[in-house]
């Protein structure tokens, strides 16, 4: 299965993922909350000459966190044949590359009781202080059992321009994700030659006479996914783009002409 790759046009498209602002404020409150603290142990040592050490451990691991999490930063970006996706804090960065042709697709994150893949690798690659929605990607590793998961974020343009990239792959339900992942594997096992002749012919012959289509395959998915604790609806690519009032080029300027065209009959 080949997924189809749109090259980049123009310059690099980049979005970030960073901390909402009321979310700061509340950020702001810990600190507050975390000074108290610190004052209260400094009262525990000057009164009964005692150093707190398990509060001071408590004290730092918070303090660390905190500021880890206000100055975490992901970065973005479409190249010409790869997505960079960089996460970077005060105290580290991360640094991912991934080429369109490996991934599968992206939809949205939901909880689920069973994962409906197996992952090898999940990176959490967005600011946790983010509020926007959290999408999946999911991509091929080179393994026959087991794939890559990206956790990220992003504003509807980003995605939109993913989108002309990957064409029907990005924003779509994640039964349809799981069904190019499926469809993947068996091939990519079959072509290892680790299938043994028998297996191989009823493989063959169960293709043959398949009774599902791929559609209604990726239906029966779906209602696993529901049974497993998922949601039945899911967010789309769409319903991002009506949340942030996206208009793509040439949009605004067909709903111009639309309102200009009466105008110009009422003058007459």
């Amino acid at each position: 299965m080949e997924t189809k790759v749109n090259k980049a046009k123009g310059k690099d498209f980049t979005d970030i993922s960073v901390p909402v602002k009321k979310y700061l404020i509340v950020s702001g409150l810990g600190f507050v909350a975390l000074a108290a603290y610190a004052a209260r142990l400094a009262w525990v040592y000057t009164t009964f000459g005692a150093f707190p050490l398990q509060g001071v451990i408590i004290l730092l691991g918070l303090l660390i966190f905190l500021i880890n999490v206000i100055t975490s930063k992901c970065v973005y970006t479409l190249k010409e044949d790869e997505v960079e996706i960089i996460k970077k804090s005060i105290f580290k960065k991360k640094e991912l590359h991934i080429p369109y042709d490996k991934i599968y697709g992206i939809h949205h994150f939901k909880n689920q009781l069973m994962k409906p893949a197996r992952y090898r690798y999940t990176h959490h690659m967005y600011n946790q202080l983010d509020n926007r929605e959290i999408w999946s990607l999911l991509y091929d590793i080179g393994d026959l059992e087991k794939i890559g998961r990206v956790m990220m974020t992003g504003s509807a343009a980003f995605w939109h321009e993913f989108s002309l990239i990957l064409p029907d792959r990005v924003g779509i339900p994640q039964e349809e994700v799981i069904a190019h992942v499926y469809q993947s594997m068996r091939e990519k096992l079959i072509a290892s030659g680790k299938v043994s002749p028998e297996l191989l012919k009823k493989l063959e012959e169960a293709e043959k006479e398949k009774e599902m289509t791929f559609e209604e395959g990726i239906e029966q998915l779906r209602q696993e996914g529901t049974d497993m604790g998922g949601e039945e609806y899911e967010v789309t690519l769409d319903d991002i783009k009506k949340k942030e009032g996206f208009v793509e080029e040439g949009e605004d300027e067909q709903e111009e002409d639309l309102t200009e065209e009466p105008n110009e009959e009422n003058k007459k």
